[in-house]
């Protein structure tokens, strides 16, 4: 796979989460130009572009519908398996996994999306705790119950083998906007909710690719 910093221009490979020239989250150049498989009501009705291991593991996320509230389109993510658009990424990542463990920390919506791809693909999940944590409980309740996670509460320290935000989690993201691209056609304008940034980076970098192919 090859990987791109969109704001220093960087472009290298191997397990690289951020660019090391400047530190900004990797994207992951796709695998080709866009072909929609119009018979696939899922992310991989894209899978012409989206990097994937020997196999796809998918729950139906993404294809999510719009909905017109006020004059105003909202794209509705909590259709997706567990209610987030994290879904999209985590079917990507596991679609990559090659191990039968991985490692992560808590947090909110990502963990618990992810351990239940994992949970699809057969991969055990083991959930740092940080002590200090608060506000996730009913989250930690119910990856407490899932038969392929074991719950350490300690720190991560860092020893971690999947992250939010990793490159091949916004691989996952940037599928809203050409879902937008097929639903809608031209877009002027997207409102998201913020925090990390990782959903505006990866819808920023589906309209870039889009444009690239000259498809808007």
């Amino acid at each position: 796979m090859i990987l791109r910093c969109l704001r220093c221009g960087y472009v290298g490979s191997g397990a690289l989460r951020q660019c090391p020239r400047c530190g900004f989250p990797l994207v992951i150049e796709s695998r080709g130009v866009l072909r929609i498989d119009r018979d696939r009501p899922s992310i991989w009705r894209y899978a012409s572009v989206l990097n994937h291991g020997d196999r796809v593991f998918t729950l139906g996320e993404g294809f999510t519908r719009l909905r017109r509230v006020g004059g105003v389109l909202i794209k509705d993510e909590s259709r997706n398996p567990t209610g987030s658009f994290m879904d999209r990424g985590s079917s990507v990542i596991m679609s990559n996994v090659g191990s039968t463990e991985v490692r992560v920390s808590l947090e909110e919506d990502f963990t618990l999306s992810l351990a239940t791809y994992a949970g699809l693909a057969g991969v055990r999940v083991r959930v740092y705790v940080s002590p200090g944590v608060s506000g996730l409980y009913p989250e930690l309740l119910r990856l407490a119950i899932m038969r392929n996670v074991t719950i350490e509460f300690r720190d991560s320290q860092g020893d971690v083998d999947v992250v939010y935000g990793e490159p091949l989690f916004l691989e996952g993201v940037k599928t809203i906007a050409y879902e937008l691209y097929e639903q809608v056609g031209e877009v002027e304008g997207v409102v998201i909710p913020m925090e990390r940034g990782y959903l505006a980076l990866g819808i920023y970098e589906g309209f870039r690719e889009l444009l690239n192919w000259g498809l808007i």
